[in-house]
């Protein structure tokens, strides 16, 4: 295939002329401020025998095309890989979320069983009403701050990726 030099060039060492089916090579041409601009030129007759040059195409051109041929190809493979990361992170946001509620829902159970409790004390018993108010107190300010610790974790993660079906 030969030598690959510094250059901006894609394609070189893979093209070959559709006239004369021999491989085309590569020539940079200094543009403004020094930016090298690539020419695929088919040199072999005039190098080999002295002949004019069978062809040349812009570089830029060529790579260009070339490139979105490429990324159309790969349009379809993108999509699928994206379509399915955003799977995964809807998954992984379902775990989180789940797993909230399962920290949740036994504050919310301790809160309500305080307050049952504390309910069906007899009012004559002031000491086991207060321990029992107390614990309801305390039940209450547990459920509150893992609902505010929950607020804030939705507030700070990122939006909801909306999903478009195709």
């Amino acid at each position: 295939m030969g030598t690959l030099r510094d250059g901006p060039a894609l394609l070189v060492g893979l093209i070959f002329c559709g006239r004369c089916d021999t491989r085309m090579v590569v020539h940079y041409q200094r543009g403004q401020g020094g930016k090298l601009w690539p020419k695929y030129e088919c040199s072999r007759v005039k190098a080999d025998y002295g002949g004019e040059l069978c062809q040349q195409l812009s570089g830029i051109c060529v790579d260009r095309y070339v490139t979105g041929l490429l990324l159309a190809a790969m349009a379809p493979a993108a999509l699928e890989v994206s379509l399915q990361a955003a799977e995964q992170a809807q998954h992984r946001r379902e775990e989180v979320d789940r797993i909230w509620q399962q920290r949740l829902e036994p504050a919310g159970y301790a809160a309500d069983r305080a307050r049952r409790q504390y309910q069906l004390a007899e009012p004559e018993n002031r000491l086991v009403v207060r321990e029992l108010e107390k614990e309801w107190e305390h039940a209450l300010a547990e459920r509150r701050r893992l609902g505010e610790e929950y607020d804030r974790f939705i507030a700070a993660r990122p939006p909801h990726p909306h999903r478009r079906r195709v």
